[in-house]
């Protein structure tokens, strides 16, 4: 891969809108709108947010309450997540009002419960505490389905030390199967109508970077630390577990002998192919047919200036053939293969 072109002070953008968010807070560096941190795209409207995740136009997003504030990382095509600023707990330092609010229907829907982290269709689906216990809720119903005690999986060695499972991603639903990842590497397949496990995989070796390979499919693909996978959410089975630590092996220029310091951080499945980042400063391209790295490029960033890639999939995005990522300093990057 090579860089064919790039934009300085970028905090956020979205290729497939053509929307750039500058380093002061401003869209495709001409906004009236001011000090803005993020955004969020949806089919036809944008959602602007400012300082503490305050809402800015709220006029095309009406009958929000005041001190109701975005939740970050909870938009879906159809609904957003709400909290209520004013619920703040000083003990939890958790919000204990939340809502959801319809995209559609312009108007905010108010439960009697926290609304969760990620919502996958009319589903939310959140984690409570650290290792207390993960839960479904049917939004058009307002309706707790599931609450699953982690404690019901045991624990886990890391090192010689005992820790209870925890969330570290929740990846999609399949049909009625949740397919989440664990911060120990296991995969869990859960029934969100029985809350029975479907499948749990304790040597799945993946923390997250698990993607499903088609709308609608069942198979569900995943790239992550040394590990590839591929696995069946309808019937519960890992059909690929491949180890690419040759490969990273190979683009590193590391000795075969010698221990792979490389290995895959945040990545993205995109028509086929997995887009990674190693390290701080390489991005890659993984082919799961052949299982080959089969293209990368390796930045050679400012380390005084604790220069590299900025982490997190939206800073990494794919369109017309063409690989965008944002590192430290607020430069984005076009490639090409």
């Amino acid at each position: 891969m090579k860089i064919i072109s790039s934009i300085n002070d970028i905090s956020q953008f979205n290729i497939h809108e053509n929307i750039y968010l500058d380093t002061i807070g401003r869209i495709n560096f001409e906004s009236h709108f001011s000090c803005i941190k993020e955004f969020v795209c949806f089919k036809h409207s944008t959602l602007l947010i400012g300082k503490e995740q305050k809402i800015i136009n709220n006029n095309d997003f009406p009958n929000i309450p005041e001190n109701f504030t975005y939740k970050y990382n909870s938009a879906s095509k159809n609904y957003f997540i709400l909290v209520d600023s004013n619920s703040l707990d000083f003990e939890t330092f958790i919000c204990t009002k939340e809502a959801f609010y319809s995209i559609e229907e312009k108007k905010t829907i108010f439960i009697n419960d926290l609304a969760g982290n990620r919502i996958f269709h009319e589903y939310s689906v959140g984690q409570i505490g650290r290792n207390d216990y993960l839960f479904v809720i049917h939004i058009p119903s307002q309706t707790k389905i599931v609450n699953f005690s982690l404690s019901i999986l045991g624990n886990w060695l890391d090192g010689g030390i005992e820790k209870p499972y925890q969330v570290a991603e929740f990846c999609e639903i399949y049909k009625t199967t949740l397919v989440c990842t664990m911060t120990s590497g296991a995969i869990l397949l859960l029934d969100i109508e029985t809350g029975e496990i479907k499948a749990f995989f304790k040597d799945a070796k993946v923390k997250g970077g698990v993607f499903q390979k088609e709308e609608n499919s069942p198979i569900f693909l995943g790239l992550k630390h040394y590990t590839f996978l591929e696995l069946n959410a309808q019937t519960g089975e890992i059909i690929r577990q491949v180890d690419i630590q040759n490969e990273l092996k190979r683009i590193g220029n590391i000795p075969y002998e010698s221990p792979c310091w490389l290995s895959v951080g945040t990545s993205i499945y995109q028509d086929g192919l997995f887009y990674f980042y190693g390290d701080t400063n390489l991005i890659g391209v993984f082919d799961p047919k052949s299982e080959k790295i089969i293209d990368y490029h390796l930045f050679e960033f400012d380390k005084k200036q604790h220069q590299q890639l900025k982490s997190g999939v939206e800073n990494l995005q794919v369109n017309d053939s063409k690989t965008y990522c944002l590192d430290t300093l607020g430069n984005l990057y076009e490639l090409e293969r």
